[in-house]
């Protein structure tokens, strides 16, 4: 028995010191930075509230992994007529509110990142404004799907539903996080089947989480 206490020791000492010396050695995340420039080229021709900066990481010290330079938005529509402020790539861009945000052409829609890589993912956050100002294109009943390997197909066994939503006396107006069970995945999308006043709005698709360990 002493000799098996001895081997759970020693073995315990080795493992605290693989966590330690991959701690020390993690690679800083490589994330997006946004320019002047780019908050500039944001249409406030609207009247509505200025873009604001998207944080890279939460109260907790997970990682918005929608931010990182190998992320990458895509969606199910677009809206057109609007080159400027109703675009795919601002569903990661950085920046908040009206001006940077994305609306489908049609309903339903999906809104989804591709990571770039596998990362364990634990939380969701969207809404259609940070900043209430037009207080219309909010989502009422929608999911939340994962995935490592890829289909457009939203139904396709890939797809796995960590969260749905369905409350239409409770719009999704506000950036909300929504939690889940952490998931080992590259892909993300938030599938919106219903909203209020208009096709749903997103300002900004977060994810948040951080690398596999020893990734």
């Amino acid at each position: 028995m002493k000799a098996v206490l001895r081997v759970i020791l020693v073995l315990l000492v080795i493992w605290t010191g693989v966590i330690a010396w991959a701690s020390a050695n993690e690679k800083p995340y490589d994330f997006i930075k946004v320019s002047p420039a780019d908050i500039a080229n944001c249409d406030e021709s609207d009247g509505g509230p200025k873009p604001e900066l998207v944080p890279l990481k939460d109260s907790e010290g997970l990682m918005n992994l929608s931010l990182l330079t190998t992320a990458k938005a895509n969606a199910s529509s677009l809206i057109p007529g609007y080159p400027r402020r109703h675009r795919i790539q601002n569903l990661n861009d950085g920046l908040y509110n009206n001006g940077a945000s994305w609306i489908p052409a049609e309903m339903p829609a999906w809104a989804e990142i591709d990571l770039g890589n596998e990362y364990i993912v634990q939380k969701v956050v969207f809404g259609s404004e940070h900043s209430a100002f037009w207080t219309d294109r909010a989502a009422t009943k929608f999911r939340i799907l994962v995935a490592k390997h890829y289909s457009p197909d939203s139904k396709a066994p890939c797809w796995k539903e960590v969260y749905s939503y369905d409350n239409k006396s409770s719009a999704i107006s506000n950036t909300t996080e929504f939690r889940f069970p952490p998931q080992r995945c590259r892909y993300v999308r938030v599938e919106i089947e219903k909203s209020v006043a208009g096709d749903v709005r997103i300002d900004e698709l977060e994810i948040y989480g951080k690398r596999p360990f020893l990734f």
